[in-house]
């Protein structure tokens, strides 16, 4: 063989080598490319779904958050009315003679009988509560002082001190009544 025919041999397989070579880094490089680009859509799917369970669970909360809120206005709709409810009872005690009267002969009948004990009446109208206290013939000491109360009584002694004004009395009634007020006003 001549050295033509050598060279022509040997460019003829490295053609041959360089073609197999570079249909063999075609055929890797669309395996990779066809890798990447499952690996790319897998990668998509997981992030969407994440990102799905992300806004349901932003959707629940907004949607409690949105429940909550009616709730608590329901609540506050319903206090205000217990609320107006208690204080038309203050004033349907203060404004009834009769009424107010029986509420404070009740109140003198529980008060303890204790020395050097001295009675600071409600500003409003306090000759109906002296009228009251006379008529069970106590013996109490009247302060000159009022106290700023729609209606009742406070009694002070050395060793204790007994809020009776009217308001007060309403708010223990009420912390005994309002669950069941509120069972029969709402229906719950």
């Amino acid at each position: 063989m001549s050295l033509n025919n050598i060279l022509k041999t040997i460019e003829s397989e490295s053609e041959k080598e360089a073609e197999e070579i570079i249909n063999n880094g075609e055929k890797e490089a669309l395996k990779i490319e066809t890798l990447v680009e499952e690996e790319s859509k897998k990668e998509q799917k997981k992030i969407l779904a994440q990102f799905k369970v992300e806004m349901e669970k932003r959707v629940k909360q907004i949607k409690f958050q949105k429940e909550s809120a009616k709730k608590t206005a329901l609540l506050k709709k319903k206090r205000k009315i217990l609320d107006n409810i208690y204080e038309q009872v203050v004033e349907l005690v203060i404004g009834d003679n009769e009424l107010y009267g029986q509420a404070i002969k009740k109140i003198i009948a529980g008060l303890p009988q204790t020395e050097d004990s001295e009675i600071t009446l409600a500003d409003n109208n306090p000759e109906r509560t002296k009228t009251a206290l006379g008529a069970a013939q106590l013996k109490y000491k009247i302060s000159d002082k009022n106290i700023g109360s729609k209606g009742g009584f406070i009694l002070k002694s050395k060793i204790l001190e007994i809020d009776n004004t009217i308001e007060t009395l309403i708010l223990q009634t009420r912390a005994e009544t309002e669950v069941e007020a509120s069972e029969i006003l709402f229906n719950e």
